[in-house]
C-alpha cells in the first residue's frame, strides 16, 4: 500500500501459482536431509508423495490445462505444469522431483528442492505440506539403504506414469480415480497416502516404542501434532470422496482443513446461482481474488473464519522480526539488526564483515552449518560485544573459536 501510494498507482499482490493463461510460478519448499540416503530412494519415495499429497494440500483451481484449455475445477494449481519425473530445471518441463544439488550446508547434508506444490492461504494444508514431507524424509534417514520394508513399499506402489498420475489426480474431483502401478494393478491417491502414513507409523514405533494404545511415542509435541493432522486429513478426504456435490456443499469441518474444498464450495455456489458453466469469467475472477493479499478485495479473507487457524496475528508479527533461535538464521539476523554498517556481504554459507585490524580490512566467517550459530551459542558473545570495545570481526572470531 505504501509503495502504491508513492508511485501513484495501486500495486496488487496475490499468493497463488497461476494466472490461468499459461504462466505459473513456484511455491517452493526446501528440506535438509542426510546425504548418505541414496538419491534414487529419495526420488522414488518423493515421487509417490508429491504426486498424491495434492488431495489434501491442493488450493484448488478453475480451469484444466496450462492455459485453461478445458473448463472445470481441479485440486491443484501447479499439477498441470509438471511434465517430467525428475530433472534439474524449474521453469520449463518442470519435474516432480527436482535434482538440483545446492545444499547451502556442510557435506553431511543435501537440500531437497521441491517445486510441485500450491501456494496455500489456509494454515492446515500449508503445515501438512511441510510436515508430512519432513516425516517421510525422516523415515528415509532412519530406514537406511537396507530398509527392506521401505523397499517393498516402493516396489508395490511405484507409479507406472507419475506425470500422468499427477494430472489425473488433480483433475479427479471424485477422489476415487485409480492410477496404474508399475508392478501391476491400480491404486487411488488416498490408498497410497494411507500406505505412506502407515510406513511412518511403523518406523516410529520401531524407533521410539509405543504407548498403551499402540501409538508411537513421538519425540515431541509438534511431531505428534502433524501426525494427527495427517491422519485427520485422510479421514476428511475419505468422507468427501463418498459424498455427492450437494452433501459436499455442507461439509464445514472438512472444508475448514481442505483448501481446495472450501474454494470449491464458494465457486460451486456461485455457479449454481447463475454462473452456469465453469468457463464463466466470474468464477475465474473469484479464483484469482481468493489469492489477493489486499483485504478489501480478497475472497478468502471473507471466509477465513471458516478455516482452522494454527497461529494468530501476534505469532506472525513476531516471526517477521525474530529469526528462529535454533538455526544460523538467528546470528545472521542479529548481525543485520545490530551491526549492519560493518557487514559487507552475506551468502548462504558465509558472512564478510569489516576488519580494521587485518591487512585486507575484511574478515569472512564460514557459517556452512545450518544448525549452528544459534541463540544459545552466540547470545553471550553478542552481549559482551554490546558492552565492550570489540569489532564484529572479533565477535565472529570469538564465536567461531568457541564452536
Amino acid at each position: 500500500e505504501r509503495a502504491g501510494d508513492r508511485c501513484g498507482s495501486g500495486i496488487r499482490l496475490y499468493k497463488n501459482n497461476v494466472d490461468g493463461k499459461g504462466a505459473s510460478w513456484g511455491s517452493h519448499e526446501n528440506y535438509m536431509m542426510l546425504r548418505d540416503v541414496p538419491f534414487d530412494e529419495v526420488a522414488a519415495l518423493m515421487t509417490l508423495h508429491l504426486v498424491t499429497r495434492q488431495i489434501f494440500i491442493g488450493s484448488g483451481r478453475v480451469g484444466l490445462g496450462e492455459r485453461s484449455e478445458s473448463s472445470g475445477f481441479q485440486l491443484s494449481q501447479r499439477a498441470d505444469y509438471i511434465h517430467a519425473p525428475i530433472g534439474l530445471q524449474t521453469t520449463f518441463d518442470r519435474p516432480i522431483v527436482n535434482a538440483r544439488d545446492e545444499p547451502h550446508s556442510t557435506d553431511e547434508y543435501r537440500r531437497l528442492h521441491v517445486i510441485t506444490a500450491d501456494a496455500n492461504r489456509m494454515d492446515v494444508p500449508q503445515s501438512l505440506k511441510l510436515g508430512t514431507t519432513s516425516m517421510l524424509l525422516w523415515m528415509l534417514e532412519r530406514s537406511g539403504p537396507s530398509g527392506t520394508a521401505l523397499a517393498r513399499l516402493l516396489d508395490e506402489v511405484e507409479l507406472e506414469d507419475p506425470v500422468e498420475a499427477m494430472h489425473v489426480i488433480s483433475h479427479d474431483l471424485t477422489l476415487g480415480r485409480e492410477v496404474a502401478l508399475r508392478a501391476g494393478g491400480h491404486a487411488t491417491a488416498w490408498q497410497i497416502q494411507v500406505r505412506l502414513l502407515e510406513a511412518v507409523f511403523e518406523t516410529a514405533a520401531s524407533s521410539f516404542g509405543t504407548d498403551s494404545r499402540g501409538e508411537p511415542q513421538w519425540p515431541d509435541a509438534p511431531t505428534a501434532r502433524i501426525m494427527r493432522m495427517w491422519r485427520t486429513a485422510l479421514g476428511d478426504v475419505a468422507r468427501v470422496r463418498h459424498a455427492d456435490d450437494t452433501q459436499r456443499l455442507g461439509m464445514e469441518q472438512e472444508a475448514s482443513r481442505l483448501e481446495w474444498l472450501l474454494k470449491w464450495q464458494l465457486l460451486e455456489r456461485l455457479r449454481r446461482r447463475g454462473a452456469g458453466s465453469w468457463r464463466d469469467p466470474r468464477l475465474a475472477e473469484a479464483d484469482i481474488r481468493w489469492a489477493a493479499l489486499d483485504h478489501s478485495s480478497c475472497v478468502f479473507d471473507r471466509l477465513s473464519e471458516r478455516a482452522v487457524s494454527l497461529c494468530d496475528e501476534s505469532d506472525m508479527l513476531r516471526a517477521c522480526g525474530q529469526a528462529p533461535p535454533d538455526t544460523r538464521a538467528w546470528l545472521r539476523s542479529e548481525l543485520v539488526h545490530r551491526f549492519a554498517p560493518q557487514v559487507v556481504a552475506f551468502s548462504w554459507t558465509h558472512v564478510t564483515v569489516r576488519d580494521p585490524g587485518s591487512e585486507r580490512g575484511l574478515f569472512t566467517c564460514d557459517m556452512s552449518d545450518p544448525t549452528g550459530f544459534t541463540r544459545d551459542e552466540c547470545a553471550d558473545a553478542i552481549a559482551r560485544c554490546d558492552g565492550e570495545t570489540m569489532t564484529v570481526a572479533d565477535l565472529l572470531r570469538t564465536i567461531t573459536h568457541g564452536r
